[in-house]
């Protein structure tokens, strides 16, 4: 893969799935340290999420070390967890109450692996419940999290990036961009899209931060002046460092 990823296989992955799934069978036994203390200890929850619900089931989603949990009313403990980046995506889940586990995997830029496993199960719920032409709509509630400004650094380095759009420089760019993207999306690729995102916007000058939202500390949002029926956004989303990471645009 571009940054370093290895083959794996079905038959791969679920032996991995395998392996967390007997970590759990004997969980007060385990000396800590242990292989299987470890993997057990992984699948546990850390922070809640937030809370899925709809009329005929509820789940709530927490973070572990590196695994997402659920709780979910309709098949008990879930762990799961999902990759992608350019060329490749996927998506893995075991159900320790039920012995039971799923792996997507998808040949595409980010494919939407967990999607395609969440409404399998939805789907495959329906019909062993006798319930095939019901549709699981789902409402979420975030968990309540502390928010904080953004400090004067953040909001330049969102502007910065946001304005690559109008003017790509690299120079600039080696400095605020995180080793990831150049990796997800070769710069000049990255340069000519955005070119064609300017054009099609009709854009010729510099955004201000009149123009910027800040979501949090680390993701901010530029709206795109004089298109209020339809927002066109750029969203740039930076690191624990302060670096770009990612810079979306709307379509």
């Amino acid at each position: 893969s571009p940054i370093g990823g290895v083959i794996s296989t079905v038959n791969d992955i679920g032996t991995w799935m395998d392996a967390h799934l007997d970590a759990l069978e004997q969980l007060d036994t385990y000396a800590p340290g242990s292989r299987s203390r470890i993997l057990t200890d992984n699948q546990q929850p850390r922070r809640t999420m937030e809370i899925q619900k709809s009329d005929h089931h509820a789940e709530t989603l927490s973070y572990g070390y590196g695994l997402e949990t659920r709780l979910d009313t309709r098949f008990g403990r879930v762990v799961c967890h999902s990759g992608g980046y350019p060329g490749y995506g996927s998506h893995m889940r075991w159900f320790p109450d039920l012995g039971v586990s799923i792996v997507v995997l998808g040949n595409t830029t980010y494919y939407p692996a967990q999607r395609v496993v969440q409404d399998a199960l939805d789907r495959g719920w329906g019909v062993a419940t006798g319930r095939d032409d019901v549709a699981v709509t789902r409402s979420t509630t975030s968990a309540p999290v502390p928010r904080y400004p953004a400090a004067q650094a953040q909001i330049d380095t969102v502007m910065t990036a946001a304005n690559f759009v109008i003017d790509f420089d690299d120079t600039v760019a080696e400095a605020i961009f995180s080793m990831n993207m150049d990796l997800d999306e070769p710069r000049d690729e990255r340069r000519e899209r955005f070119a064609r995102w300017r054009a099609e916007k009709q854009l010729d000058r510099p955004f201000t931060e009149a123009d910027l939202a800040m979501v949090s500390p680390l993701r901010g949002i530029v709206t795109v002046p004089g298109t209020a029926d339809a927002k066109s956004t750029i969203t740039v989303g930076l690191n624990h460092l302060g670096e770009v990471q990612a810079i979306t645009l709307s379509r």
